[in-house]
């Protein structure tokens, strides 16, 4: 990589952060950042055109299926109604939940 970042870089962007950092922490970070630079160039140097995407390594499908009634669990507004322990003008009332 061409670009080195300098203490003075890292110095500016401490001072940006209102960091309070010493002439040692900024030539330690300036040599950190720059090694992790290092790392980003090797990484975008690898040629992964024909490597696979991995993101169903596993060949997972999905199972579920889907909703559908079931007439033996119906039952009529009515029955409702009449199962609810208070109504009023044929709706059923409930406790408020705001306030």
């Amino acid at each position: 990589m061409s670009s080195v970042i300098s203490t003075e870089e890292v110095a500016r962007i401490a001072s940006l952060a209102r960091l309070g950092v010493t002439d040692k922490e900024i030539t330690a970070a300036a040599q950190t950042l720059q090694d992790v630079l290092a790392h980003f160039a090797a990484i975008q140097d690898i040629v992964v055109t024909d490597v696979p995407t991995a993101d169903n390594m596993a060949g997972l499908t999905n199972i579920t299926r889907a909703d559908e009634a079931r007439p033996e669990n119906l039952c009529s507004a009515a029955d409702l109604r009449a199962a609810a322990p208070d109504t009023s003008d044929n709706q059923i009332k409930v406790k408020a939940v705001f306030t």
